[in-house]
């Protein structure tokens, strides 16, 4: 929001002395004699100690400590930028303070992530690790915490005027690949980039836009095209910032090429135009114009594991605390990243998991404190998992340090101590009533420590804790140093013989402090993800003298990739930018009033169907509602627009009904008039029909066959399709998927039920399960059967007969037996089990069937 974020405009040149002039603020008054330097840094073995003057302030020493302590390594920036080495020196081990003073001029304490060394280690420079971007959130996060602890306010957003693009036509990718693979896909992907971007390269990497399926290709590479500028496209970057992968020994020559085969691509699609009449902003794309927002202001002093999952590829999560060893996670089974440029992974049964080497980090940091927390915004995929282990500091199924869970609406949290057996039980969970857990995206944080005991926040609130006569019992002392750090199941000897987790993490951490109700909302209010602020400039549309000369009218979004189907614009603010003016002066106010109503977000050459949240909007701007420095906000709602091109892509664009001068004289909508209903008063309606919900189907057939839930060939399989079960009773909702859960499981009641002498005695008699099938099924052997199975289905009176709408014993028995002819119409020949076989495929096909399931 913009009053309480308090936004204030200050051009790029002003933010390094901004930044400089509130470190030296937030300094101590008088120096600081530093007796106990920082532990030396380690490197390859050598130790690099800092042996000059202390640091003459507290802002010097919170930057050797945050900063130049894990930058002065020779593998890092200690061989080219110390002291007689490149400017700037930031990493110099003479004069901390000089070395302080080169830092300022590359950093940006605002805004860490946009600090110049920050993108010059982003696009490649000198990184430590297999991937620039990871060296780039590593250092980010570093210069977060020096911003942190002096006290730099994360929120401060800076406002720079956009590239001044008119709203116009936009061309979108056709359905068909055929022009992709002419012109682009053919003679440049395939002939330059197979041998990495195909799966049947030499060494394969995503995204596979060289595959030999042009298709496939064509999926792939939509996000790596920027149809409305060919140069932005990021297979053109590459080639010509980063020299990845030339074909030639002239990189800029063949950025030239594919940026012209990507330009005679895009002619070939016809542009879609907007209207003429509308009354519209200027264009911008959210990757290219967006202005990153500072996610600082996050709670993490503490930290020693952070995933943000901003890769978007490959096999690896990179740890990027800053904190050694990385706690990298490796990537197997069915994992998949966001799409979109959502950041996040999707679990649809693997797991991502550190080695037991690299997490002992989290025994040695976490037992030496004797507290932590994990944090994590989770998404999980339904309300019907159990015993579902999400993240786990464990080694194996039965033992583990750490457990956070999913029992169905329930989040489980189990903590091994000295007072508890090797998983952590009993465990804590949120309150059964609350149905605190939800298939949406939540923020969840567990917590411990000896004084408080476990505690269990959701989205900001406390929603579980210990009692409190069981608090100060027991250590992390039992504690084993050989688990692994594990995320999406809860073994990982065999993850055959788990219970994977099913639901996506967009984000996750861990503290060797628990944290306070305090920091857990700080954290939930920051939210997790990318975020942009979009300036949509009106300027054209005001009437003259509305705005003082020389200055630009904005309407602000803030905007991010909510999912890989949709953006979230939310908090739409108003907003005049004088480029001319600095941090210190005040921004201008409006002198003349400005009508704007009916404001809608249009996409792509047209308006958003859907998601027009903010087209009620009439308000009038004026220097009596317009605050300087923080602009007039119109809403404080959000919208989802659908994604349709990709975050790159996407051109965005404002329509209004009226703004400053100019009105739209939008046409009545037509509303479709609906048909008469028909009349249903003699039929059964669909609301007098209910089907049973997972747990109800589970219980009706073990109650059916006589079969304990318990059983464990029958809980794996009611475990392994629950999510495939209805959860909610509408039988407007049933579904295929819905139809081979229940069989699957009916199958392994009905297993279960022929293979144990007692239970199949009781229900089908004397019924002679040794015979071959001709003798079996003879009439009498029939009856058997299927009487059994009628009397669990077909519902009687005391006198006999039957009732309900169900079907009769005698529809039960023509189709059972017409069964039973297709599974024994092999004869003589049948195998040996084909009796046992046909009764459990009869019972299935009985307890399976809508005469259990509708109620």
């Amino acid at each position: 929001m913009v009053v309480n974020k308090q936004l204030q405009q200050v051009i790029r040149g002003a933010v390094i002395v901004a930044a400089f002039l509130l470190a030296a603020c937030s300094n101590d008054s008088t120096p600081t004699n530093q007796s106990n330097p920082p532990p030396p840094v380690v490197d390859d073995g050598n130790r690099i100690e800092y042996k000059g003057p202390n640091p003459t302030s507290a802002d010097v020493q919170r930057f050797l400590v945050n900063v130049w302590s894990n930058l002065a390594l020779q593998e890092r920036c200690g061989a080219c930028h110390a002291e007689g080495g490149q400017a700037p020196q930031f990493v110099r081990r003479d004069n901390i303070d000089a070395a302080y003073s080169a830092a300022l001029t590359i950093v940006d304490l605002q805004a860490p992530s946009l600090s110049t060394m920050v993108s010059k280690v982003a696009a490649g420079h000198n990184c430590w690790r297999t991937e620039a971007s990871v060296c780039a959130d590593t250092l980010t996060t570093w210069i977060e915490a020096w911003a942190n602890d002096a006290g730099v306010s994360g929120n401060v957003i800076v406002l720079t005027p956009p590239e001044v693009k008119a709203a116009g036509s936009s061309r979108a990718f056709p359905a068909d690949s055929a022009g992709f693979g002419e012109i682009i896909h053919t003679p440049y992907l395939i002939e330059h980039c197979a041998d990495c971007h195909s799966p049947s390269g030499s060494t394969p990497q995503q995204p596979y836009f060289a595959d030999k399926n042009v298709d496939t290709a064509y999926e792939a590479a939509k996000s790596k095209i920027n149809l409305s500028s060919p140069a932005r496209s990021r297979m053109v970057v590459r080639l010509r910032e980063e020299s990845h992968n030339c074909w030639t020994a002239d990189c800029q020559n063949d950025a030239d090429t594919l940026e012209a085969a990507i330009a005679a691509f895009a002619e070939t699609i016809e542009p879609t135009e907007i209207d003429d009449a509308l009354v519209i902003s200027n264009a911008l794309q959210l990757g290219p114009d967006g202005l990153v927002a500072s996610a600082g202001g996050r709670i993490e002093p503490n930290l020693i594991a952070k995933y943000e999952f901003k890769t978007g590829n490959g096999n690896w999560a990179f740890d990027t605390s800053g904190q050694d060893p990385a706690l990298d996670l490796r990537l197997t089974g069915d994992v998949d990243w966001l799409e979109g440029g959502v950041w996040g992974l999707r679990f649809l049964g693997g797991r991502a998991q550190a080695t037991t080497a690299a997490s002992e980090k989290l025994h040695s940091q976490i037992t030496f404190t004797g507290e932590y927390s994990i944090e994590g915004w989770v998404a999980p995929a339904n309300v019907t998992q159990e015993q579902a282990h999400i993240v786990s500091y464990a080694g194996g199924e039965e033992i583990s340090n750490i457990t956070l869970g999913q029992t169905l609406y329930n989040y489980d949290f189990l903590n091994r101590t000295t007072e508890t057996d090797e998983v952590g039980s009993p465990g804590l969970s949120t309150p059964n009533a609350d149905e605190a857990l939800q298939a949406t995206l939540q923020h969840v944080v567990v917590s411990f420590n000896i004084l408080e005991g476990r505690r269990i926040y959701v989205n900001g609130e406390l929603a579980a804790s210990d009692d409190p006569e069981n608090l100060g019992e027991g250590s992390l002392g039992s504690w084993d140093d050989t688990y692994a750090l594990i995320v999406g199941t809860e073994s990982y000897n065999d993850p055959d013989l788990n219970d994977p987790w099913f639901g996506t993490i967009r984000f996750l951490a861990i503290h060797n402090r628990a944290l306070s109700a305090e920091d857990v909302a700080v954290n939930y209010d920051i939210g997790v993800g990318e975020k942009f602020y979009m300036l949509f400039r009106v300027t054209d549309s005001l009437q003259t003298g509305a705005i003082p000369e020389g200055t630009d009218a904005y309407v602000v979004f803030e905007v991010e990739p909510f999912d890989s189907y949709s953006y979230l614009f939310s908090n739409p603010f108003f907003y005049i930018l004088d480029p001319n003016k600095t941090a210190d002066s005040d921004p201008p106010v409006p002198l003349q009033e400005i009508p704007l109503a009916g404001m809608r977000i249009g996409v792509n050459g047209r308006e958003a169907s859907i998601g027009q949240a903010f087209m009620n909007i009439n308000v009038n701007i004026s220097s009596a509602n317009y605050m300087a420095g923080e602009g007039l906000q119109l809403s404080n709602i959000g919208a989802l627009i659908p994604v349709e091109q990709g975050k790159e892509n996407d051109e965005f664009f404002l329509s209004f009904d009226a703004l400053g001068a100019r009105v739209y004289d939008r046409p009545a909508e037509v509303v479709p008039v609906l048909a008469a209903p028909e009349d249903t008063s003699e039929e059964l309606r669909s609301s007098d029909i209910g089907i049973k919900t997972f747990a109800e189907i589970n219980a009706s057939l073990s109650q059916m066959t006589g079969v304990a839930t318990t059983l464990p060939a029958v809980k794996e399989t009611y475990e392994k399709v629950t999510q495939q079960l209805p959860v909610d009773e509408n039988i407007e909702g049933f579904l295929p998927a819905h139809h081979m859960g229940i069989t699957q499981l009916a199958v392994a009641y009905c297993s279960a039920l022929v293979a144990n002498t007692e239970l199949r005695t009781q229900l089908f008699g004397s019924f002679n399960f040794a015979a071959e099938p001709s003798a079996a099924f003879s009439a009498a052997g029939r009856d058997l059967i299927v009487d059994g199975l009628a009397r669990v289905l077909v519902i009687e009176t005391p006198e006999g007969d039957e009732v309900g709408s169900g079907p009769s014993a005698l529809q039960m028995a023509t189709q059972l037996n017409n069964l039973i002819d297709q599974m024994t119409s092999c004869g003589n020949s049948c195998p040996a089990d084909t009796t046992n076989t046909t009764v459990t495929a009869v019972c299935a096909a009985a307890l399976g069937s809508a005469a259990m399931l509708v109620q």
